[in-house]
């Protein structure tokens, strides 16, 4: 069994302690609240020397956005975190990213979108995303934060398709819980696994860098111009099976604690999963 250590600290706090452990390359972003901690922490952390994390500042989220698409299209491993208007400041990056399959983990602290000014809690950001081609895990805990971080990046990797990790804002983001993590960061980079150091071939888009998405002879053969709901429909349907076995994956809790929560009567863990779509089945 991997060792544990139970922390009392709030979503943002457990966002960021999973994307310290994990090791990203990069983390483009722009403060706005109710996700601004996560940005915060993970930069005390980088200036107590405890990731290797580039983080990067950028104008806006629309720029932070571009920032993770440009690391990611190079071949790194990206993170980010928004809400709210910010969220739809970059929203017209979204499906680029996800339509030409470029892997990596946002964190969105949902919250009104306001007009007029609000910062209230509710989910009228991340519904904004439904159509964007990207994989929606929403954590109902703060547990979940955490374990949904560790689980999107390896999910993001296998299917190759950004994935957001969305939660309350305030009641989840700023709200403090115990919860449990793994004592060893190694531990977690063992079970997200080593990083795809694919070889683009020569007719990518992105020629001599990063990692396989879409092929430019595909664009130029006019293969991939088809209405875009249509790709969603096979991202998706490629994607659910990968979801599937990494819910299978929790029966094995007592090894590895991702995504668990405690079922009244029951005694043991198991598996809970929230993954939005727009498609009914």
């Amino acid at each position: 069994m991997k060792k544990q250590i139970s922390l009392y600290e709030s979503g943002n706090e457990l966002a960021a302690m999973a994307a310290k452990q994990i090791n990203y390359h990069v983390m483009g972003y722009y403060p706005i609240t109710p996700s601004t901690q996560i940005a915060e922490n993970l930069d005390l952390m980088k200036a107590q020397g405890l990731h290797d994390i580039s983080l990067i500042a950028a104008e806006g989220e629309h720029s932070a956005a571009g920032i993770c698409y440009g690391a990611s299209t190079g071949g790194g491993r990206v993170f980010n975190a928004t809400s709210a208007n910010g969220l739809l400041y970059a929203l017209e990056q979204l499906p680029v990213q996800s339509g030409t399959r470029f892997p990596m983990v946002m964190n969105v602290a949902c919250r009104t979108v306001s007009g007029p000014l609000s910062i209230k809690g509710d989910h009228s950001d991340i519904m904004m995303m439904l159509n964007c081609g990207w994989i929606i895990l929403f954590a109902n805990s703060v547990q979940m934060v955490y374990d949904y971080n560790l689980i999107g990046l390896k999910l993001a990797e296998a299917v190759n398709l950004p994935v957001a990790v969305a939660f309350d804002g305030f009641f989840t983001s700023h709200q403090k819980r115990r919860c449990m993590i793994f004592a060893d960061d190694q531990d977690v980079q063992d079970y997200v696994g080593a990083f795809p150091d694919q070889i683009v071939p020569r007719n990518h888009l992105f020629e001599g860098i990063g990692r396989k998405g879409i092929n430019a002879r595909q664009v130029n053969d006019g293969h991939v111009f088809v209405p875009f709901q249509f790709s969603l429909f096979f991202l998706y349907r490629n994607a659910r099976p990968v979801a599937d076995k990494l819910i299978r994956a929790g029966k094995r809790i007592e090894q590895r604690r991702l995504a668990a929560v405690r079922i009244p009567g029951k005694g043991n863990s198991q598996i809970h999963f929230t993954i939005l779509s727009f498609f009914l089945s």
